[in-house]
């Protein structure tokens, strides 16, 4: 369009005479704007100077039309669309139970995340403390989940501790199980929500980095101290932790955080050995259900350390940095109890503490772990003598048949009733158990 059509294009429309331009005169908000252009500084410029404005000026007073408002916005998606990566194509995880929807996608809505918050906070309660307890570790092996803390409490001394290489807690919800440590890292807080991307990273899918869940505590078994970040940060962490081990074996300073790593590093948790961590959290649990503490046991010969901890204030720590216990954080209302019913299924044989839930479990371990066979690895097992074995199997039968006799369960054609008759057979012998081929 030329000068000469804008300026008399533009002067029909301060005139009033708006037909040529294709404006409706009749509406008020036309004729205030016109008005408004013939009162600005544009024109008042042009009566002292006949030079006409440029376009860009023009192109401001004169209001869009719809269709060219929405021709912008187009405009505007596409550029921005060309500066854009293009959406990645890769294969995800489909779900077992619902072959056409994507696997765990109940992971990351608020239903899960309150399910998960609900189950974590009635697990730490038996513990006797709340989720925003942070001062000490809670370790909780998988060998120790079918029983009552304060029955742990019970059993536990220094030569039951679990092994370094222990099976943690797995956690399921609805179609997708994973470790309850990882769970613990994905469900925090301060990550959430989650987006639909961070679910594919999650299960393994797609072309970017995997994440797990780091132990800021550097204990695997803790439940407690947990972030979600790449391999390479996690690993990079094992550096605080040799430097944090040689200054207490030291007797030097150890600072309670480190300096180098968002979210730090507990260095003061991390120098504790398992034994320590495991006294110190069932003298928490003790306070928080209130029974009488127990005496200390004595350090063992095996530990490297100057100190012996077995409660807070830590003793290695220097004056004015030493953990304490946050009595804001203890669940003095006892949490809910893992109290049941059943028979207590813990393994006589074993060197630590293992219990079981179900009785074919039980029986299972036995077979598979204090069993003398041909392919048996002594150094790896226990090995016990089939006539003590063939006892434990008849005692633990009585009791869960007293605990089904007084309960719903117990159903003639259960193929656990099944088996629980047949011990009651006279002739039963451990070759039997053998041919149960159980798993």
């Amino acid at each position: 369009m030329t000068d000469g059509i804008f300026d008399s294009s533009l002067e029909r429309y301060i005139d009033g005479d708006a037909s040529d331009c294709g404006d409706d005169t009749s509406n008020p908000t036309t004729t205030n704007t016109a008005l408004a252009i013939a009162d600005s500084p544009v024109q008042s410029s042009n009566m002292e100077n006949p030079a006409s404005p440029s376009e860009s000026q023009i192109a401001q007073l004169i209001p869009r039309a719809p269709w060219e408002t929405r021709r912008n916005r187009i405009r505007k998606r596409l550029h921005e669309s060309l500066e854009k990566e293009e959406l990645p194509v890769y294969q995800v995880k489909r779900s077992r139970r619902w072959p056409n929807q994507q696997r765990a996608v109940g992971w990351i809505t608020q239903h899960g995340k309150a399910h998960f918050d609900m189950y974590y906070a009635n697990l730490l309660g038996q513990w006797g403390v709340k989720p925003a307890h942070q001062s000490t570790c809670i370790l909780l092996p998988a060998d120790w989940a079918a029983l009552d803390p304060v029955r742990l409490a019970a059993l536990f001394d220094i030569s039951k501790c679990p092994r370094m290489w222990a099976d943690g807690l797995p956690f399921q919800y609805e179609d997708h199980i994973t470790s309850l440590t990882r769970a613990v890292a994905w469900f925090a807080d301060s990550d959430w929500p989650r987006n639909g991307q961070d679910l594919d990273n999650f299960l393994g899918c797609g072309p970017y980095k995997s994440k797990q869940g780091s132990h800021l505590c550097h204990h695997n078994l803790c439940i407690v101290h947990l972030t979600y970040e790449s391999p390479d940060d996690n690993e990079d962490r094992k550096q605080c932790y040799a430097r944090a081990k040689f200054l207490r074996q030291e007797n030097l300073k150890v600072s309670e955080h480190c300096h180098k790593h968002d979210p730090p590093c507990l260095m003061k948790l991390a120098v504790l050995t398992m034994a320590e961590l495991l006294l110190i959290q069932f003298t928490i649990l003790r306070q928080a259900r209130d029974l009488p503490p127990i005496t200390p046991p004595l350090q063992p010969r095996w530990h490297t350390y100057p100190t012996f901890e077995t409660q807070l204030p830590l003793t290695f720590a220097q004056e004015g940095t030493a953990i304490v216990l946050e009595d804001d954080k203890i669940e003095v209302s006892k949490g809910k109890a893992l109290v049941t019913q059943k028979p207590e299924l813990v393994c006589s044989f074993c060197l630590g503490i293992k219990c079981f839930k179900g009785l074919i479990a039980f029986w299972s371990h036995l077979v598979h772990q204090h069993y003398q066979t041909t392919t048996t690895n002594p150094y790896l097992k226990v090995l016990i003598d089939e006539g003590d074995l063939l006892e434990a199997v008849r005692l633990t039968a009585n009791l869960w048949r007293d605990y089904w006799a007084h309960s719903d369960g117990g159903k003639r054609r259960d193929p656990t009733m099944a088996k629980l008759l047949q011990v009651e057979e006279p002739t039963f012998t451990w070759a039997n158990v053998l041919e149960w081929k159980l798993r």
